[in-house]
């Protein structure tokens, strides 16, 4: 694992280019189908509505401090992005759903660029292609949800990680690290996509020595506070939404149930497996065991 993520990516050789080829294909199928469902203008679902009745009804100040009405949850930085689109140009389907799809096209060429860091040539290829052609991706990439902006700076984050091992620059980790400071107010994964990669780097410069890990201890401040203020701010507010909290409750280990805990995690894995292979959904018990 190490090795992997330490050493140089490997330069493209002349079998791999088929690859390549295959790659830049799946991109722009991924660009066409997103931009056909974003043209296909459709209505508002109830659960955009449901958004846009805060991000309309309410000043920057409160999408940032208040508690979001009709069961909604989203961070703050994206319902100020979409507030000032709604004041500048409008509350109409073209208009508010521009930075979803902003944010899913820019994330199908910078996940290429992750795959082929990390992946053998062919596999790179195949995790692109079932990304552009995720079905669901495609969706939110024309729904006025902060999905899409979930992905592209998951993704981000991931690219971060990979140099800064790779460099082994401190700089780069300071980058990671107020990077992941400012995410967690646009994208509420960020949190839990920094909380894995700080571990994973943690142990990765324990190895280097107690002087590198504790380093990377200090720069974890920086994002620890970050996510503070925004818990104080807005998440306890939106968390506190009894329906939220029924509608997402099969997400969440029921302790009171513990013996039941490993069927709800092979639920949850056989969800995650299916998700980018509709409609063939149930191919995702096969690659549970994965």
């Amino acid at each position: 694992m190490e090795t992997v993520l330490l050493e140089p990516a490997p330069g493209v050789g002349r079998r791999d280019r088929l690859w390549v080829v295959l790659t830049l294909a799946a991109i722009a199928a991924g660009v066409v189908f997103r931009l056909g469902q974003f043209f296909s203008r459709q209505s508002f679902r109830a659960d955009e509505v449901a958004l846009l009745l805060n991000v309309v009804g309410k000043t920057t100040r409160h999408l940032f401090t208040a508690h979001l009405e009709h069961g909604q949850a989203a961070p703050p930085l994206f319902l100020a992005a979409e507030r000032l689109v709604a004041l500048t140009a409008g509350p109409g389907e073209l208009a508010e759903r521009l930075v979803p799809l902003l944010l899913a096209l820019a994330a199908l060429p910078l996940f290429a660029l992750l795959a082929w860091r990390v992946l053998a040539p062919p596999a790179a290829a195949i995790a692109t292609g079932l990304l552009c052609l995720c079905d669901k991706h495609v969706w939110f990439s024309a729904e006025v949800k902060q999905y899409t902006g979930d992905v592209l700076i998951t993704i981000a984050l991931m690219m971060l990680f990979l140099r800064a091992l790779r460099t082994r620059s401190s700089g780069w980790l300071i980058a990671l690290s107020l990077s992941a400071a400012a995410a967690g107010w646009f994208s509420h994964a960020a949190i839990l996509v920094f909380a894995a990669l700080s571990a994973a780097v943690f142990v990765l410069l324990l190895r280097q020595g107690w002087h590198r890990a504790t380093l990377w201890m200090l720069l974890n401040v920086p994002p620890g506070l970050s996510f503070l203020a925004l818990y104080l701010l807005s998440l306890r507010r939106q968390g506190a939404d009894t329906y939220l909290n029924d509608w997402w409750s099969d997400s969440f280990v029921d302790w009171s149930r513990p013996l039941l805990i490993p069927l709800w995690l092979i639920g949850r894995l056989r969800n995650l497996t299916s998700y980018p292979i509709s409609p063939f959904e149930w191919l995702g018990v096969v690659l549970v065991p994965l």
